[in-house]
């Protein structure tokens, strides 16, 4: 394993060099903070990668992620929710004196495969990467501290929903066995000053919210798409009907609450 804060004297920035000139040839978050220490050149609009989408389950995390990635300055991840700080990235040691750090293979294959970083650098950093992982949320505090220090730089959009609501939808569409997911521990496990999107000012007042979200990122609000795209996945792929609540499912929430 090798940390991500490990410099490579062969990609070492010379005085001359450019902020994209450098990560043209990035393939590990070292390259890339390296890279981020150079000045902006004129017309760069966009750091790399430049945000993320987390949220809670049920929140519209997805439909985020379908409408900023419909905006022409966004470059889609492939897949949309890589899982690489918690499951994919071998960033995390259990069992282990290692400390917290990502695989360089793994994460060569994440800057280039999974964000693109050569399709933002063809754009002269005039459009902008990001990724969708939800489950971020709920990330160690150690790994969350670790894509801090990586990645200091990176905007965070957090999705969320009133818990007794979340829970609900969840049974709809999950079944009876969704998780419970914990809310008060969110501002303890990310950078300062997020966005948060709240679901019921969402649904309530869209064109507000979004437009509040494209100032935050940075995107162009003139070239956005029209609406906030209805995307679940487990409704698309599983069941298009969803999963009809129980009476006693309904009744063991109100229970709870």
């Amino acid at each position: 394993m090798v940390s991500g804060g490990q410099a490579s004297p062969s990609w070492q920035p010379q005085q001359q060099d450019s902020r994209l000139e450098v990560l043209r040839g990035c393939t590990s978050f070292a390259c890339l903070g390296a890279a981020h220490a150079l000045p902006h050149s004129p017309g760069e609009r966009f750091n790399f990668p430049h945000f993320f989408i987390l949220g809670f389950g049920k929140s519209a995390t997805m439909s985020l992620a379908a409408y900023l990635g419909a905006h022409p300055q966004a470059v889609n991840p492939t897949p949309k929710e890589p899982w690489f700080f918690t499951r994919h990235g071998d960033c995390i040691h259990p069992n282990s004196s290692a400390l917290w750090g990502c695989d360089q293979q793994a994460q060569q294959r994440y800057l280039v495969g999974t964000l693109h970083l050569d399709v933002v650098v063809a754009s002269g950093l005039t459009r902008a990467a990001f990724e969708a992982s939800p489950d971020y949320i709920l990330a160690s505090a150690a790994v969350v501290a670790g894509i801090w220090r990586e990645l200091p730089w990176l905007k965070v959009v957090v999705s969320m929903r009133d818990p007794i609501s979340q829970k609900m939808s969840a049974i709809v569409h999950w079944g009876a066995a969704a998780l419970m997911y914990v809310v008060n521990s969110l501002y303890d496990r990310h950078p300062p000053s997020p966005f948060c999107a709240q679901f019921e000012n969402l649904t309530a007042n869209p064109a507000a919210v979004l437009a509040d979200l494209k100032r935050f990122v940075g995107l162009d609000p003139a070239l956005a798409p029209g609406e906030l795209p209805r995307v679940n996945i487990r409704k698309s792929k599983y069941r298009a009907d969803g999963w009809p609540m129980k009476r006693r499912e309904y009744e063991h929430i109100l229970s709870l609450a």
